[in-house]
């Protein structure tokens, strides 16, 4: 476990004495694991003791005045505290995955002395979430092909790193209308989207599917209508510049 952080607060805690009522809260211990994969479970550990440092055994007007604050540039996350085998705890889950900093609020006053930094990864990849972002095709025989995935995790997590790529193993396989198949990879692109880029020589009516390490599949079909370049009308040329913008 890491080192303790020390701190002091003084609060009157609404009475009429504060010095009678000066409270220590002892120890904040930082989270187990700095960092943690998409749902992260942290807790904090609060040891409150008095201006004498005894500890104190009842919680009852300490506890109603801590709040654990967890932010990231998107999100703002206040979090309350439970009593737990004779210590405060501040427990939390974390689905949004970037870097957050923790600090511990008592009586609306910041506990200057504590700050911690965590980072929450994508999780575990969630099949039925990825994204094509384009399902229909009509194409020239002397154009390139971009299929385009957004990977993400169960809470939409992006994947982001090459890294990420290799573990997940993207590939497309298309066939065509006699079951002939050929099989491309993904690399990662730009904007964080992983793209499969190939060209289909023959005319004709296709159908892509998107696996995982060749067992999962990506429930989006890809439909792909091949026409030769040297026969495509003026009109299907329009339509597939609609289907590009």
């Amino acid at each position: 476990m890491n080192s303790p952080a020390i701190f002091a607060v003084y609060s009157n805690i609404g009475v009429l004495d504060p010095e009678r009522f000066q409270i220590v809260l002892g120890t904040v211990y930082q989270p187990i694991e700095p960092s943690n994969f998409s749902p992260a479970s942290f807790s904090l550990t609060i040891y409150p003791k008095d201006s004498r440092d005894v500890h104190i055994d009842n919680f009852s007007d300490v506890l109603p005045l801590l709040r654990t604050n967890v932010v990231s540039e998107s999100i703002s996350l206040n979090f309350i505290s439970n009593s737990e085998n004779d210590t405060i705890t501040s427990n939390f889950v974390l689905t949004v995955a970037g870097s957050y900093s923790v600090v511990v609020f008592f009586n609306g006053s910041l506990v200057s002395s504590f700050m911690q930094t965590i980072t929450v990864f994508p999780g575990e990849p969630f099949f039925p979430n990825f994204q094509v972002v384009r399902t229909q095709y009509i194409i020239k025989t002397s154009e390139i092909i971009d299929v385009i995935v957004a990977p993400v995790d169960q809470f939409m997590n992006s994947f982001t790193s090459s890294f990420q790529l290799e573990m997940l193993d993207l590939e497309i396989i298309v066939k065509d209308d006699s079951d002939q198949s050929l099989k491309y990879p993904f690399v990662l692109g730009a904007d964080n989207l992983f793209v499969s880029s190939f060209r289909i020589t023959k005319s004709g009516q296709y159908k892509g599917n998107v696996f995982i390490a060749s067992h999962f599949q990506i429930p989006s079909a890809i439909l792909f209508s091949v026409i030769q370049a040297s026969t495509v009308s003026a009109d299907t040329s329009s339509i597939f510049n609609m289907n590009t913008s």
